[in-house]
């Protein structure tokens, strides 16, 4: 089930560069003496994005044994479509237990000769605006995201270790690009998206930071500087800065230290100079048969959620430290709707978007 020969060469041409803090290198989960008075993150270290076979061969489903792989797991998955949730790290509890068995896991893949078992990765959808066409109305006189494509890149993170905490940890960014009306139906980026907690940022391509393909920066690159956040990897286009988050209550967006009982949750991305610069492996997804992944791929058949929750009868979030809050996992990549339509997340889900429809408006065709 190999993609389409023209997808891996958009994937490969747009993938972006990850500006990460370092990645866990101690079993013990350091933390700066000064990190509650919002001055800079409060980790030193933290996860990265690995291939999905780091979650996959270390996982489990909640009260069975641990199976021998992820091969053997995706069975147990297949076989009872009641399982609704794995348990990542199977077996581990408090964050700190989390973070000392990922450096064991991260150890040993240096043993063993470096990044080959578990690379660093990114997965990669590419929607075409043809094939959405009949599903998108966004504003007035545009009908459709004809012309269109969107290169969406997905990241797994073990785990979320911030202000509110959970296993499991699904990012992504978009990059949009459009075609030429004339038959050589030449490409132009116009625009890139960056997920941010439960909404987004998004930018014309022109204020994006851009690097070619050795990573050095250059206002001609196609790749997409993504500066990721340290403990939560939320995405933003700038570093290093803070960033106070913001949420929505009762259909208002507002800054998150406004929040009733939560205090202020702030992001923190490094420089450019001192970050670790990673260049993700683009891989990219093959079109279902018949709804449903094989082979390799048949992680994205499970459609339930990406890591424990603590405790069955646990609300959705809970308060279980200072500003530390237990969050729900994850839930999976094709039933989400910006997965499935990510024109009109990039259109109307971003945080700061100019005014609705503004992608649509940016096709050749509209």
């Amino acid at each position: 089930m190999p993609p389409a020969r023209g997808d891996q060469a958009l994937a490969e041409r747009y993938r972006p560069l990850l500006i990460l803090y370092p990645e866990i290198s101690s079993q013990t989960r350091r933390k700066r003496p000064n990190w509650r008075e919002l001055r800079e993150a409060p980790l030193y270290e933290d996860y990265h994005p690995r291939d999905v076979r780091l979650v996959l061969d270390h996982a489990r489903i909640f009260g069975r044994a641990a199976p021998h792989d992820g091969q053997q797991l995706l069975d147990e998955l297949e076989s009872d479509p009641r399982i609704r949730r794995i348990d990542i790290l199977a077996g581990i509890g408090p964050r700190e237990e989390f973070w000392a068995q990922y450096y064991r896991i991260v150890s040993r893949i240096e043993e063993h000769g470096g990044d080959d078992t578990y690379p660093y990765a990114a997965y990669v959808h590419v929607a075409y605006g043809d094939d959405v066409a009949s599903e998108s109305s966004p504003i007035e006189g545009v009908s459709d995201y004809r012309g269109l494509i969107a290169i969406d890149y997905w990241f797994i993170y073990l785990y979320n270790d911030w202000r509110s905490v959970h296993e499991g940890d699904w990012e992504h960014i978009v990059v949009v690009v459009k075609q030429a009306a004339d038959p050589q139906g030449q490409l132009e980026a116009i625009a890139c998206a960056y997920s941010v907690h439960d909404t987004g940022y998004r930018l014309p391509w022109r204020d994006i930071e851009k690097v070619d393909d050795q990573g050095e920066r250059a206002d001609q690159g196609t790749h997409p500087v993504v500066y990721v956040a340290n403990g939560s990897h939320a995405n933003y286009f700038r570093g290093p800065c803070h960033y106070p988050t913001r949420g929505e209550m009762f259909g208002v967006r507002i800054e998150a230290g406004e929040f009733p009982f939560t205090g202020e949750f702030t992001d923190y991305t490094t420089s450019f100079e001192e970050g670790i610069r990673v260049f993700p492996e683009a891989k990219v997804v093959p079109v279902p048969v018949g709804d449903r992944w094989a082979d390799e791929w048949r992680w994205l058949n499970f459609s339930g959620r990406w890591g424990s929750r603590g405790a069955g009868w646990l609300p959705r979030f809970l308060h279980i430290g200072p500003l530390r809050y237990l969050w729900e996992a994850p839930g999976s990549l094709p039933p989400r709707d910006n997965w499935r339509n990510p024109f009109t997340w990039v259109d109307h889900g971003c945080e700061d978007a100019r005014l609705d429809g503004w992608l649509a408006r940016q096709s050749p065709l509209a």
